[in-house]
């Protein structure tokens, strides 16, 4: 396993992500379509892919039949992740 140190950009965003919402870095790459910030705050909407299946869906917590997620404070720089 690569540490984190070692870790690209997108695969540093993919863990902190996953860690957040309960996904593995994979799955964030595979199903997660994009990441908005909300205008004035560290919350965020997470948009998944229309394939995104059901093992998935019932994954992460909230994310309903419309396919996006609004989330709580996340700290992309790595030092404090913020559940949901």
């Amino acid at each position: 396993m690569r540490s984190q140190s070692g870790e690209s950009p997108q695969v540093r965003r993919n863990r902190i992500l996953g860690d957040a919402i309960g996904l593995s870095p994979d799955e964030v790459a595979k199903y997660v379509t994009s990441i908005q910030k909300k205008d004035g705050s560290d919350e965020y909407t997470i948009h998944f892919a229309i394939q995104t299946t059901d093992f998935i869906r019932s994954k992460v917590n909230g994310l309903g039949d419309a396919l996006f997620l609004d989330t709580g404070p996340i700290d992309f720089q790595g030092l404090q992740i913020s559940k949901i």
